[in-house]
């Protein structure tokens, strides 16, 4: 809660969550939370509706990781 979601470098890198930059660019991450690097895991795997999925099927899928990121995928067999 109470979190921004933002691209950092304003506008052009990848969109992160972080602390809300309230009208101010987004020029580094502001997070207050200093995470040690770690190999993330995958948690979960949604299509575009919203709707939990399994990875082996065709089509376009959100997969959420374990530090909050995500990564958007194509899947075509």
């Amino acid at each position: 809660t109470d979190m921004g979601y933002a691209r950092v470098p304003n506008g052009t890198g990848n969109f992160i969550i972080q602390d809300p930059t309230f009208n101010l660019n987004n020029d580094e991450n502001t997070s207050l939370i200093d995470i040690p690097k770690k190999a993330k895991e995958l948690v979960k795997i949604i299509d575009l509706l919203g709707r939990e999925s399994a990875k082996n099927q065709n089509g376009i899928f959100i997969e959420i990781y374990d530090d909050n990121s995500i990564e958007k995928k194509l899947n075509f067999e």
